[in-house]
């Protein structure tokens, strides 16, 4: 049971942050502000190979970064 809502909340969680970001978008064009720097990167994990891309170096890093710890609390999780 905990689970489930532990799972809820993170759906919530996720759409308030998605809204956030569409409400700071629209605000950064209504102000005239429409030149930006975009930067993404993110990881495949297929079985134990990781396939990691990014826009820069600095995105790749923290793809890395956030694989490893997503790995780590798997690993917890699953002795515990």
């Amino acid at each position: 049971m905990k689970l489930i809502a532990l799972g809820m909340l993170l759906i919530f969680v996720g759409t308030v942050v998605v809204m956030v970001g569409v409400l700071h978008s629209f605000y950064q064009v209504k102000e005239g502000d429409t030149e930006g720097n975009v930067r993404a990167g993110g990881i495949i994990l297929i079985g134990p190979i990781p396939i990691v891309f990014g826009t820069d170096k600095t995105m790749v890093l923290l793809s890395i970064a956030g694989a490893v710890l997503l790995l780590s609390a798997f690993l917890v999780w699953r002795r515990g």
